[in-house]
């Protein structure tokens, strides 16, 4: 098991609001394991059921299920201890619940499958070591493990054993609408919708991710390899129509903004910096405004200290509040490229005043 699939068993709902929240919320996602995982990290699947034994009655439980199953005791155990609750539970399978998730799931009143979501079941399996005794063993216990899993399935599909064993037989996966039919859940909903796509050796269900060999049976082929490329602005026309014409329309609206505001600072002596702006280097106003402020003077004009144009700067800067104000009754936001159109007229205000 990948470090991907830990398995989370947690309430999502916080911890100051379990004694008043109307409806707790529970999360079982990734591999279902007992214990302690390989990393020693305490499932809490026992403080949760401890925690949710603690409820008021009247609390609901809802359980999120993604999960591709994993250890059938603790599945058996965490579905036993769910059903002994006395709350309404409802479940809601995000994504998957294959395998031993498959029977958690049985352990609510309602059962909820998100639309694309699915359900898969199908014989325990174990791994033995030892004589023929051994073998023979581990046989019948696997038998019998198969029949306590119909037991349950059974009591919420009210299909026949023999159907569920050959089902099981088979490994049967079942998409949302399927397992309605079957008996397996109680309603499909479609305001919520699994995600689901190939990345490498994994599937990425609803952001999770599950090693490919721990979904075997599933229709690997039907979810679409996560792909890198950068979509070509041809492909964006041909493929999306309408967001290419809104991006293009964005654009076209972005430019007009521009060259409105560059006109707004243009006279004969800053054409030739706002006309290279508009149509050469695409520059914004603001960029424009620094350009111009470290214009050198021309020749025939007296030069300003480097002091004195500071000192021009932040007197149009400190000013900027009570020159030309005019009073208004509701508040204007000003764009940066307005306050940048000030703060260049201000200070061009202010330099002809110092060379009179």
């Amino acid at each position: 098991m990948s470090k991907d699939n830990k398995f989370r068993f947690e309430i999502r709902t916080p911890v100051n609001q379990l004694t008043t929240a109307k409806t707790i919320d529970i999360d079982i996602y990734g591999v279902v394991t007992n214990g302690k995982s390989w990393w020693d990290d305490d499932t809490g699947a026992s403080n949760v059921i401890d925690q949710l034994r603690n409820l008021d009655e009247t609390q609901d439980i809802v359980l999120h299920i993604n999960s591709v199953g994993g250890e059938v005791s603790a599945g058996v155990s965490i579905y036993n201890r769910l059903r002994a609750l006395r709350n309404k539970k409802s479940v809601i399978i995000e994504g998957l619940a294959a395998s031993i998730a498959s029977v958690i799931a049985m352990a609510g009143d309602e059962i909820h499958m998100a639309l694309g979501s699915e359900m898969m079941i199908h014989n325990p399996s174990s791994y033995a070591f030892g004589e023929a005794d051994d073998f023979e063993k581990a046989a019948e216990s696997l038998r019998k493990t198969k029949e306590s899993l119909i037991d349950i399935y059974e009591q919420r599909t009210g299909l026949s054993r023999d159907e569920l064993a050959t089902m099981m037989d088979n490994e049967t996966w079942l998409t949302a609408k399927e397992a309605k039919e079957k008996g397996f859940c109680t309603s499909v909903d479609e305001s919520l919708q699994m995600v689901a796509c190939r990345k490498g050796t994994n599937l990425i269900v609803n952001g999770l991710a599950f090693a490919q060999d721990e979904v075997r049976g599933l229709p690997i082929d039907i979810y679409q390899e996560e792909k890198g490329d950068i979509m070509t602005v041809e492909e964006l026309r041909e493929h999306h129509t309408d967001v290419y014409n809104a991006i293009f329309n964005k654009g076209v609206e972005a430019e007009r903004e521009r060259i409105k505001a560059l006109d707004g600072i243009n006279n004969s002596a800053r054409a030739e910096v706002v006309n290279k702006a508009k149509y050469e280097t695409f520059a914004t106003v603001n960029d424009v405004a620094v350009e111009l402020l470290n214009l050198e003077p021309v020749a025939d004009e007296p030069a300003v200290p480097t002091n004195q144009l500071q000192a021009i700067i932040t007197d149009a800067l400190q000013s900027s509040n009570t020159i030309d104000a005019v009073p208004i009754t509701t508040p204007v936001e000003l764009t940066e490229d307005d306050k940048a159109l000030q703060l260049v007229n201000r200070v061009m205000d202010r330099m002809a005043q110092y060379k009179r």
